[in-house]
């Protein structure tokens, strides 16, 4: 590998300085996330570089000091106020220690400043979602419902989209969700048996009832499956596996 790495033609070409500090971003976040503790040591007090702390950031994060986290994070946002990742990374610590209420506007900020990227969108959606509210709850939904337009195959967003439904009282649309979500995680079975209790509960012929009968038949349908939706006329123009 190396010698066919060596014989390219951009091998001596050097990086740009805005690439190199962006690869070291990169490896200091990594190192956060994977090796909190090594982190501390590694990114010392001392190193005042941006990549240093931000993996101290991180790393006080993963090893559950919100408190140290925050703090830094908030040193951060001081010099970058538009980056969208520094705003996702405070809503993320607020939000997984019990503190939704807060998360929301980092969150929000987040998507703001990036509103192309699906990731902070599904990290807002799950914030508005535990916040508990129905008008937060019937947001969150909106949101997940445009990162998937995305990332149709996102498991958690899908996942989370089910718990918005399921709180929001919409039961057929819940099991749809979880059905797209098994669907999504390889789990056939689990995906058909959720997808044939979603049509259960869905106007029948509308497009939601119509994407649970396509789940059915591409989850490796049994024969009484395929009878039952034979007998309902289901099958029509269906190309079944």
């Amino acid at each position: 590998l190396q010698n066919r790495v060596i014989a390219l033609p951009h091998y001596y070409v050097k990086d740009s300085p805005v690439a190199l500090s962006e690869h070291e971003i990169m490896k200091a976040k990594l190192d956060g996330f994977i090796n909190p503790q090594v982190s501390l040591t590694k990114y010392s007090e001392k190193d005042m570089s941006y990549p240093a702390r931000y993996a101290r950031a991180i790393a006080y994060y993963q090893t559950k000091e919100p408190d140290k986290a925050l703090k830094r994070v908030d040193a951060l946002l001081a010099e970058q106020p538009n980056n969208p990742y520094l705003y996702e990374l405070k809503g993320q610590i607020l939000f997984e220690f019990g503190r939704a209420n807060e998360a929301e506007a980092p969150q929000r900020k987040s998507v703001e400043l990036k509103p192309d990227a699906p990731l902070l969108r599904v990290n807002l959606g799950q914030t508005l979602i535990a916040v508990g509210d129905q008008k937060k709850i019937e947001e969150g939904i909106v949101e997940l419902k445009k990162a998937l337009t995305e990332e149709n195959d996102n498991a958690t967003a899908w996942r989370i989209l089910a718990e918005g439904y399921d709180k929001h009282g919409d039961e057929g649309l819940a099991r749809l969700a979880t059905a797209e979500f098994e669907y999504s995680v390889g789990d056939m079975g689990q995906a058909r048996q959720f997808a044939i209790r979603a049509r259960e509960r869905l106007p029948k012929d509308g497009p939601d009832w119509r994407r649970a009968t396509d789940i059915v038949l591409v989850s490796k349908p049994s024969a009484d499956d395929l009878k039952a939706l034979g007998k309902e006329g289901s099958l029509s123009g269906a190309q079944v596996p």
